[in-house]
């Protein structure tokens, strides 16, 4: 007699499990295809995003099957534009931020003034000279194992500065920690792992730079979000700043939350604003994993 089975037979667990991650794969190849396509960006080359695109898709996939890394060296190019970084992994996940998701979009005037504090390789100071030619832009990039990169990638653009400074409360030398596996994530703060090496570097007070009026402040320095801004606030210097893209980092430690105190300087300063994030469904109520969204303020 015929026995209904009381589990799911191991091929086929096998085979399911398998066919989720070809659906995902799927889902995000048409998402990314969507967003490629349908770019707010004219300035930006469509081809050469989904050529550098499908070069990273098929770089990646390659070191899975042949169990290569992707902790290597790697370039791609935009609008001619080549950009290099050292490695594949952390300049994929900038080049899909920046040059699919387009994090940094934002209409600006010609001629607009832009701070990139947190420039790691350049990715966010090239989409800004592509999109507005004659933009001037200030790139801080603390690291001296990714200034180097930087310096190169925007070599030969005009009216773009590199500042090998982090930004911060106070000026000086600061202790500043790097991973030895990771580009990215670099940090004033006591995060991420244990693997983390402190290394000294020269810390800028923002408010001591900021001589005129700014179209666009872009942060993205890992945790010292609130430090920059509780600077600029004391020192009045948020008035001259009419817009604001921030990647803010919540809950790095279980202890503390400052995205209300974060919210609340904006609000002062009288900034509209919107927040994009998004949350995983299993940590929605658990604040032991981080959060990253962005912030978007502007003149109210």
């Amino acid at each position: 007699m015929f026995k209904e089975p009381t589990s799911i037979p191991a091929c086929l667990d096998k085979f399911l499990s398998v066919f989720k991650k070809f659906l995902t794969g799927s889902f995000r190849f048409c998402s990314d295809a969507v967003r490629i396509f349908s770019s707010p960006n004219p300035q930006i080359s469509t081809a050469d995003v989904l050529w550098s695109w499908s070069r990273f898709r098929l770089s990646k996939m390659a070191a899975g099957l042949s169990g290569g890394s992707t902790k290597r060296p790697y370039a791609f190019s935009v609008n001619g534009r080549r950009i290099e970084g050292p490695l594949l992994s952390d300049l994929w996940e900038m080049f899909h931020e920046i040059f699919i998701e387009q994090i940094y979009f934002a209409t600006l005037p010609a001629g607009a003034n832009i701070i990139d504090c947190g420039a790691n390789v350049g990715c966010s100071a090239i989409y800004f000279k592509l999109s507005i030619p004659d933009a001037r832009i200030t790139c801080f990039e603390p690291n001296p194992l990714i200034f180097p990169y930087l310096q190169k990638n925007v070599s030969g653009l005009s009216s773009v500065e590199t500042v090998q400074m982090a930004c911060g409360k106070e000026n000086g030398t600061i202790s500043f920690k790097v991973h030895p596996a990771y580009s990215t994530g670099s940090t004033t703060k006591d995060l991420w792992s244990p693997d983390m090496e402190k290394i000294e570097v020269a810390q800028v007070r923002l408010s001591d730079r900021i001589k005129e009026r700014v179209d666009l402040l872009k942060l993205d320095v890992e945790g010292a979000e609130l430090d920059v801004l509780e600077d600029l606030e004391a020192a009045g210097k948020l008035s001259m700043i009419d817009r604001m893209s921030i990647e803010f980092h919540h809950n790095l430690t279980m202890d503390r939350s400052d995205l209300a105190q974060f919210l609340s300087i904006i609000e002062r300063a009288g900034f509209a604003y919107t927040i994009d994030a998004s949350r995983d469904a299993t940590a929605r109520f658990d604040n032991a994993q981080w959060q990253g969204m962005m912030i978007y303020a502007w003149r109210r």
